[in-house]
């Protein structure tokens, strides 16, 4: 079987579990919205967005980098070294919970008890992204697959059971919190890797701390960036409107990016190893030709699809979720602006840590966060109406995918030569 075939059945095959994983939370969601109201929602997006902000920076990014080494000592002595970082960030974390908690730096809209439990929470996490990759590396997306059904499954089970119970809020982040624990487990038993402390080499996990260096230095920040611009819009939604308007922003966006889940995450998980091939043996050209065909396709539909459904999805929204849900349509109306790009380019950004040209899209990352920090700052000085704020949002977002996108679309750009 050639290259290309093992790509295709390669994304297949997490493009099944993705399928599954994405498509069961938004078939039970018209339940969810008639068991949940909107600002049982908004907690969990702040629960969420505050997990996504941590585990950008739990394990220093040397995650990423377990795909790289071909030792299988430097691989173990990788894994010890995203563990212990992942404990110490873990602890550091419950220092900052209780010194907030006596000088009240930070006032969020959730229960105490949701931030005693996050530490724990994003430890799980970092450990399975850390496995995530080891699946990866070992090319066994069957149980990357599997792994994403589960944590669906044990969700979406739990949020149904205990939303008929009446537990609100508590349901929303508990059923989360399980999920995930349920699929780190699964990765932990299945990912072609077996750890071994005993193999641990104090030596040589300094020494490859060194060698991925950049991962921490660069990857990370950028990570950290990324998931910032992701992310505030929660908090400055909860600050200036009300839990309210951010339940209706969360199940805007969870609907939204669907496709991008699916498809889109399952396309860059696989063109970050296979890229990482093609580099090696030196075929930068094939890799280029493939990336701009698969690019320019991608979009072409995406764009088809966007202007199909435009007009319709406050409707639907109100169709599907309750006519008290109408108002989350009309806000995917302007988020659907960037999610083109978005959706297009996302995969193929895996291609600046590839060609080791990841400080190109840090200092991207850096000048949306400036914008949109800058977005967050007038709009909350001059009380911007909501439909401005998610307009002026998502062009900002679509200007940085278009730059972005240059370089990985020129053949004469830094990443190609």
């Amino acid at each position: 079987m050639d290259k290309k075939s093992n790509i295709f059945k390669s994304v297949l095959t997490l493009m099944s579990g993705s399928v599954l994983s994405q498509s069961i939370p938004i078939l039970i969601s018209p339940l969810l919205t008639r068991l949940f109201d909107s600002s049982q929602f908004g907690e969990l997006a702040i629960f969420l967005s505050i997990l996504n902000i941590c585990t950008a920076v739990a394990n220093g990014k040397y995650s990423s980098s377990l795909l790289l080494p071909e030792k299988k000592q430097d691989v173990n002595n990788l894994v010890f070294l995203n563990i212990f970082i992942s404990v110490c960030f873990t602890v550091f974390l419950y220092v900052l919970i209780f010194l907030n908690k006596q000088f009240s730096v930070f006032e969020l809209a959730i229960r105490d008890s949701f931030l005693y439990g996050l530490p724990l929470v994003v430890l799980m996490v970092s450990i399975q992204q850390i496995y995530l990759s080891l699946s990866n590396k070992f090319e066994k997306y069957k149980s990357i697959a599997i792994s994403k059904t589960t944590q669906s499954l044990t969700s979406s089970t739990s949020n149904v059971s205990l939303g008929y119970l009446q537990f609100g809020s508590v349901a929303l982040v508990f059923s989360s919190s399980l999920a995930f624990l349920t699929s780190t487990f699964y990765l932990l038993r299945n990912s072609g890797f077996d750890f071994r402390l005993k193999e641990v080499n104090k030596s040589s996990v300094k020494r490859l701390a060194v060698k991925y260096k950049n991962f921490p230095f660069y990857t990370m920040p950028q990570s950290l960036l990324y998931q910032l611009v992701v992310q505030v819009p929660v908090f400055f939604i909860q600050d200036v409107y009300t839990v309210s308007v951010l339940g209706y922003y969360a199940l805007s966006k969870r609907v939204l990016t669907v496709p991008s889940n699916i498809i889109s995450a399952s396309i860059g998980q696989v063109y970050y190893k296979q890229a990482s091939d093609f580099f090696i043996n030196n075929k930068k050209e094939e890799l280029f030709a493939t990336t701009r065909k698969a690019i320019a396709s991608i979009f072409v539909i995406t764009t088809l699809v966007a202007l199909s459904v435009y007009s319709f999805l406050p409707d639907l929204f109100s169709f599907f979720f309750g006519e008290d849900w109408r108002e989350a349509g009309v806000i995917s109306q302007y988020l659907l602006i960037y999610l083109i790009p978005a959706f297009t380019i996302s995969p193929f950004t895996q291609i600046y840590l590839v060609s080791n040209n990841n400080k190109y899209s840090f200092y991207i990352e850096i000048s949306r966060f400036v914008m949109l920090f800058l977005l967050f700052v007038l709009g909350k000085t001059y009380s911007i109406e909501l439909s401005q704020f998610f307009l002026y949002f998502s062009l900002i977002h679509t200007f940085c995918y278009i730059i972005m996108a240059i370089p990985i679309l020129n053949k004469k750009s830094f990443i190609w030569n």
